[in-house]
């Protein structure tokens, strides 16, 4: 089942796996040493703890927030017009934000198809001798080299002077991002952080998302290469990003894949190929990396955010000896009978409250002391 506490929990965990992994991809020294497969698969498993936001409540362990999460609750249910503004302004925002990037992907396309195309026999000898299943459009109109569309796949590539292996080189970088599926990859988590656009690190993740993508490229690449291809691929790298001289990629489509330009982090990345190459591969750490990342997401769904607040004291009814809510609502603040209580959780947790306001826990002993004995026990029961 989905809950808000559920919802809640996803929305919290993405954030936090999104700060990490956005501490982590900047973190060169780290990259070298660990690569960029675990990054992204927290990115992935982040991805679908969101999207699916799954509470098992025989499973489930409820960590109660009576701070941030249940005073969020009290305000908002408090005043209720805010509530739905709010998540209007939210919806509202989300539908702009989705309808930018696919204007965005629309214009893109649409500027694409205007291209002068030309004939180039190096590229498509280069392209043959690849097996490249896509169309290889080379275009004066083309800045660099870059993959566009999402279901059908375009390589275009600028009029320049190249070296057959250099061209070779091109296709295949550009070949990888259609074979790893990067341009859907992109628009997923595109569409995520404009349903979360008003979350910061729903945008740290994308752009992340996106520089670990080329990373991944450039090692898929590279797997096979000796020590001197690899250079002179990178070299290749190089020389192309010192050929871009427009602002192009300021307005880069969600579904576009560069090989280079301003957000590609082409400096890291070469730091990084070069840190992988001259180690040698470790399957067992590897393995232990996926086995713990895939530990860590399946308990997750056995943990979950609940905002929580006392109940106002009309909601209790009485008991024998104990008295008990109907339903787990907020607290209305006020004087009165019910003023200063003890309430117990449904985890067996004694709460004080005194003028409505959570004083500290009590244990058993002290519930029943002299000094408590005489204050009303309230116990959370579930609603039916």
């Amino acid at each position: 089942m989905i809950s808000l506490p559920s919802l809640i929990s996803g929305v919290v965990l993405y954030s936090l796996a999104a700060v990490v992994v956005h501490m982590a991809r900047r973190n060169t020294p780290l990259l070298k040493r660990s690569g960029v497969s675990a990054l992204l698969l927290v990115c992935a498993f982040a991805a679908v703890r969101l999207v699916l936001p799954i509470e098992i409540p025989s499973f489930t362990y409820a960590v109660r927030s009576w701070s941030v999460l249940g005073t969020a609750q009290q305000f908002f249910r408090t005043n209720w017009s805010i509530s739905q503004l709010a998540l209007a302004v939210w919806g509202i925002g989300a539908v702009i934000a989705v309808g930018v990037d696919l204007l965005l992907m629309l214009w893109a396309h649409r500027k694409s198809r205007g291209y002068a195309v030309v004939e180039d026999p190096l590229v498509e000898g280069a392209a043959r001798r690849l097996q490249v299943g896509c169309p290889v459009l080379v275009s004066p109109d083309v800045e660099a080299p870059y993959v566009s569309g999402i279901f059908r796949p375009t390589i275009y590539l600028p009029v320049l002077e190249m070296s057959e292996h250099d061209v070779e080189l091109v296709l295949a970088h550009e070949a990888q991002h259609i074979r790893t599926h990067d341009a859907q990859i992109k628009v997923f988590f595109g569409l995520l952080s404009a349903a979360l656009w008003w979350n910061p690190a729903a945008y740290f993740i994308r752009k992340d998302v996106y520089a670990l993508l080329e990373f991944r490229c450039d090692a898929k690449v590279t797997e096979h290469m000796s020590s001197e291809e690899r250079e002179e691929y990178l070299e290749m790298l190089v020389r192309m990003a010192r050929r871009i001289v427009s602002k192009r990629y300021l307005l880069l489509a969600p579904d576009e894949s560069p090989a280079v330009g301003r957000d590609t982090v082409l400096g890291q990345r070469i730091e990084v190929s070069i840190a992988q190459a001259n180690r040698k591969p470790r399957p067992v750490w590897k393995a232990a990396q996926w086995l713990v990342l895939t530990a860590v997401f399946v308990l997750s769904y056995l943990v979950m955010l609940q905002p929580a607040s006392a109940p106002p004291a009309e909601s209790f009814t009485d008991g024998p000896g104990i008295y008990y809510k109907e339903d787990f609502v907020d607290l209305e603040a006020g004087e009165g009978e019910f003023s200063s209580f003890i309430f117990k959780t449904s985890d067996g947790r004694y709460k004080l409250y005194k003028n409505y306001v959570f004083i500290k826990y009590l244990s058993e002993e002290q519930v029943t002391s002299e000094e408590y004995q005489y204050l009303r026990i309230f116990e959370e029961v579930e609603s039916e």
